[in-house]
């Protein structure tokens, strides 16, 4: 892989259409997992926490240099970036963005990934995982799920393509169709042989808080 899983997900923050009008006062999560995330040609792993709220929303965390919180509102389709230091946050048409991410990453060629369960099995920070193959005309990944978290699959794999910008059926980062939640992934690219791992570290039962109350809300210049 030439991009980490963190530059797919600031590829988010940079391809945007803002000036959305929906107004926020907090977020509530229900539960979140943090991962590590790195590849052959990235010099370390970074790190990146999911949130989940039901079908509501789900928000990305991440730490280092680029700390930033991003909420992905399904029911508005908006996108929130929050930046507590500056008590500020904008908001961002989610429809726009996936146009302006489509059009820089369609491609004709690309084919419906094929998914396939090995029959492995693994436990990962003691939940049970099973083991699946998906393979795509660019790449192989075997990506580990599990059902014993109590997040509904389908909402994790839909809230996980939103975070990652997942626009092309080719892409290895693609888990539509997987029964469960994902603990850990490895990817090879096939012309590279370049990898890249994501494995989860932490399972945050607790959920979290969000408190954007009296924070202002912005719009990107020039949109």
């Amino acid at each position: 892989m030439k991009r980490s899983f963190l530059l797919f997900a600031l590829l988010q923050v940079v391809f945007v259409c803002s000036g959305f009008s929906q107004e926020y006062k907090d977020f509530n999560f229900k539960s979140g997992i943090t991962y590590s995330m790195s590849n052959s040609s990235n010099s370390g792993p970074n790190e990146m926490t999911m949130w989940f709220a039901d079908n509501q929303y789900s928000g990305v965390e991440m730490g280092g240099q680029s700390a930033f919180f991003m909420v992905y509102d399904m029911k508005n389709q908006a996108a929130v970036n929050i930046m507590p230091a500056q008590k500020m946050y904008m908001v961002m048409d989610l429809k726009k963005m996936k146009e302006k991410m489509k059009s820089k990453t369609e491609n004709p060629d690309s084919e419906k990934p094929v998914i396939t369960k090995t029959g492995k099995t693994e436990k990962i920070l003691g939940y049970n995982c099973e083991q699946y193959l998906i393979k795509t005309n660019k790449s192989e990944s075997l990506v580990w799920v599990t059902k014993d978290l109590g997040i509904d699959g389908a909402a994790f794999a839909k809230s996980f393509g939103e975070i990652m910008g997942n626009q092309d059926n080719s892409s290895p980062i693609n888990t539509y169709g997987l029964s469960g939640v994902m603990m850990k992934m490895e990817v090879t690219e096939k012309d590279s042989k370049e990898k890249a791992t994501l494995v989860a570290t932490k399972v945050h039962k607790d959920g979290k808080s969000v408190d954007v109350t009296g924070f202002k809300k912005m719009n990107m210049p020039g949109q």
